[in-house]
């Protein structure tokens, strides 16, 4: 996958369970990144160094429901290479998850 190709992650990023879960692997060719919450209801923890994902964890950044700018990240310049965790609060949430990084 060429560093101008971006694709849609498939459905295991698409019911984030309640513990600590890998979205995405270290990848040092990832130079574009969205995270998207998309579940109407559900908020999603996210950590972008490595670390397990937790509520208000270290590294930790929080991901509110509804979809659309409030509930997004995007990395254009200076993306994370590293591991990408997340968790959801309750039950299972979808997460929108758009890279160029390793598949």
């Amino acid at each position: 996958m060429g560093v101008n190709s971006y694709f849609l992650r498939d459905a295991s990023q698409a019911a984030l369970p309640t513990s600590s879960t890998q979205i995405l692997p270290a990848s040092s060719a990832r130079s574009f990144l969205l995270l998207e919450n998309t579940d109407a209801t559900n908020g999603i923890w996210v950590n972008l160094t490595g670390g397990p994902a937790a509520p208000r964890g270290s590294g930790c950044i929080f991901l509110p429901s509804g979809g659309g700018s409030a509930s997004r990240i995007v990395f254009n310049a200076g993306c994370p290479a590293n591991a990408i965790t997340a968790i959801s609060l309750v039950a299972t949430t979808s997460l929108t998850v758009i890279d160029n990084g390793v598949a």
